[in-house]
């Protein structure tokens, strides 16, 4: 796989992963208000994942961004 590539899927995973966690965010701001400690948290909440591929993506773009090859473009 070339680095452009890796960078783009990076980019693109990062950009949805983004907008998952901020739509998990804004429901559980939602059942806070509404339900505030009695309100059901679930364990199995997706909210980890999306924080964890956002870092993952930001990682991957900023090692291509300070990797000094000949194919960074």
């Amino acid at each position: 796989m070339a680095l452009f590539e890796i960078k783009n899927d990076s980019f693109r995973d990062l950009k949805t992963n983004l907008v998952k966690l901020k739509k998990t965010i804004e429901k559980i701001e939602i059942k806070i208000e509404e339900d505030g400690m009695d309100g059901y948290y679930s364990i199995n909440s997706d909210i980890l994942d999306y924080a964890h591929s956002v870092y993952t993506s930001m990682r991957v773009l900023g090692y291509i961004k300070n990797f000094k090859g000949e194919n960074n473009e």
